[in-house]
């Protein structure tokens, strides 16, 4: 069990490095055929107005969904589980 854990621990580990490096030559516009300064050739344009209504609507979301599960009702009901190491 342990050699599994540290294999997915390694596998995870490296992804996430992977993943980090791809961002990174993303931003800069290194090396990958893609850059944040280019659109993409596989989606369509959108005007500005919509780009930051969505941009605003998603981040919107994501606070609400934080602020309901720091609620103390909302940590009351959902049932108590910890990984314990060993």
């Amino acid at each position: 069990m342990r050699l599994f854990a540290m294999a997915y621990s390694l596998t995870c580990y490296a992804l996430a490095v992977t993943v980090l490096v791809a961002l990174i030559l993303f931003i800069k516009g290194l090396i990958l055929p893609i850059t944040i300064n280019q659109p993409s050739p596989l989606s369509p344009q959108l005007p500005v107005l919509p780009a930051i209504f969505a941009n605003v609507a998603l981040i919107a979301f994501w606070g609400l969904q934080h602020s309901v599960m720091a609620d103390t009702r909302f940590k009351a009901r959902k049932p108590r589980r910890s990984m314990v190491a060993g």
